[in-house]
Parts: structure tokens; C-alpha cells; sequence
């Protein structure tokens, strides 16, 4: 009997230091997958390229709304900015990272990426699409002739380069979210008799997903050739190969990803928003 009650008194304390112990090694993982977390959204720049979508998101959107009355318009803009809210979309950017993390191949292109030639050439990637830079890269795009033998081995590069970034892909399909939510806005912004049914909707939006699949195929080479073009070859080809190899390619997928997700989320939700309030 006293070996019962001896045993029962051992057993909960043995069973709580257990538990506490499981319990800390949680807590312990989950603390260094967030600076792991953290970590690969700055080596990304993933704040900045939040924050400069979202405000070319907006920028659009509000001119859109152009045409309603001022109530509708004030209205309107309140859920543009809670829907695209960059500190928002930020948290739900680094939150898609956490929950695609592979803690050994983060290590390795965390390692990787905080090269001093990985952090130049992030860099230029930023200040290619910033305001500043838009009519100078449109310039730049449209007097590009991809056929010219000079540009031949640094088009060579810049393809490799895209192929394993998937930079053009992410790119369309930001693009496609995008236009279908815009879509979205237009349709329930136009008079209610003027309303395309959802079935034209549909079949409008796909036809224009598709163009913008089209006019954006190359969208990556052009950035990317843009962005570099103060770069001499041989640093290209060594930034090249850092993407090619398989913390790379992860590196790319799981960060160009979490902004993909999060901007086709919001237009999502933009779209339901609109909706809820044009139905009432």
C-alpha cells in the first residue's frame, strides 16, 4: 500500500518535469524557426517588396473608384487600405515562409544569401521596382532587342537565372490574382443594371488572366536585365549558380511564394469585401 501511495506521489512531479521538458524544446524550436523565418524575409527584402506592391496596388485601385460619389469613394478607400495593408500583408508574407520552413535548407542558403554579392544583387533587384526606376525600366524594355548578338551570353545568364528563381511565373501569376480581383472591383463598381452575370465575369476575367499570361511571360528577363545591367558577367554567373543549387531554388520558391500567396489572398478578399457591401 505505501509503495502505491509513495509511487503516486513520484508520479506527477516525473510527469510534469516530462511534459515541461517537451514543452520547452517546443518552444525552443519555435523560437529559432521565427529568426530562421525572419532571417530569409530580410535576406529577401520581403518588407520592401511588400510595401512597394502594395502601394502600386492602391495607387490603382483608388483611380478605379475615380467615378463613385464621395461617400462611396471614402467607403471604398477604407477597405483598399485594411485589405492591402502593408503591415498586414507583411505578417501574412512571413507567416507562409514559417509554415513552408525546411530548417536545413534555409541554414544552407541563409548562409548562402548573406554573401556580399547576394545582398548587392538583392539590392538592385529592389531599386529596379521602385517608383523611381518605373519610366527608366520601361524605357530600358522597350528598346531591348533580345535577338542582338551582344546580349547573347548575358541573356543566356538572365534566363538561367529566371528558370531558377521562377521569377517570370511568380510574376504571372501575382499579375493574374491581381487582374482578377480588379476585375472584381470593376464589376461590382459599374451600375447595377450594367452588371456583367457571374458567368461573363468569369469568362472575361479568364480571357484577360490569359493575355496577362502572354504580356508578361518575359517580365522576369526584362527585370532582371534591367537590374543587372551595371553587372559584369562573371558576378552574374556566380549569383546565377547560387539559385541553381537546391537551397536556391528553395530559397526562391518559399520567399517569391509567400508574396505571390499573400497578394492573391487580399485581392481575394477585396473581392468579398465588395461584394458583401454591393449586395445590401
Amino acid at each position: 500500500m505505501r509503495r502505491s501511495v509513495l509511487w503516486k506521489r513520484f508520479l506527477l512531479p516525473v510527469l510534469f518535469i516530462v511534459f515541461c521538458g517537451f514543452t520547452n524544446v517546443r518552444i525552443q524550436n519555435d523560437a529559432i524557426k521565427g529568426q530562421i523565418t525572419l532571417k530569409l524575409s530580410e535576406l529577401s527584402g520581403l518588407s520592401q517588396q511588400v510595401q512597394l506592391t502594395t502601394a502600386r496596388t492602391e495607387l490603382l485601385l483608388s483611380r478605379l473608384a475615380g467615378s463613385l460619389g464621395a461617400k462611396e469613394q471614402e467607403h471604398f478607400s477604407r477597405m483598399t487600405r485594411e485589405t492591402f495593408d502593408g503591415d498586414v500583408m507583411y505578417k501574412d508574407a512571413v507567416a507562409y515562409i514559417e509554415n513552408n520552413i525546411d530548417s536545413v535548407r534555409a541554414n544552407l542558403a541563409i548562409q548562402m544569401f548573406s554573401s556580399p554579392l547576394a545582398i548587392k544583387m538583392m539590392r538592385l533587384e529592389l531599386e529596379a521596382t521602385t517608383p523611381e526606376h518605373r519610366g527608366s525600366l520601361g524605357e530600358y524594355a522597350q528598346g531591348l532587342n533580345l535577338e542582338e548578338p551582344s546580349l547573347r551570353k548575358r541573356l543566356e545568364l538572365i534566363k538561367r537565372l529566371d528558370e531558377a528563381t521562377d521569377a517570370s511565373v511568380q510574376i504571372i501569376k501575382m499579375m493574374k490574382g491581381f487582374m482578377a480581383s480588379t476585375l472584381e472591383v470593376l464589376a461590382q463598381l459599374a451600375p447595377r443594371d450594367k452588371r456583367p452575370s457571374d458567368i461573363e465575369k468569369k469568362q472575361f476575367i479568364s480571357q484577360m488572366q490569359n493575355k496577362a499570361e502572354d504580356y508578361y511571360k518575359d517580365a522576369g528577363l526584362v527585370l532582371f536585365l534591367y537590374a543587372f545591367r551595371t553587372i559584369n558577367d562573371s558576378e552574374l554567373e556566380l549569383y546565377v549558380r547560387m539559385y541553381e543549387t537546391e537551397e536556391g531554388r528553395w530559397f526562391a520558391s518559399v520567399t517569391r511564394g509567400a508574396l505571390t500567396d499573400t497578394f492573391t489572398k487580399a485581392g481575394v478578399r477585396m473581392g468579398q469585401k465588395l461584394s458583401e457591401v454591393f449586395k445590401r
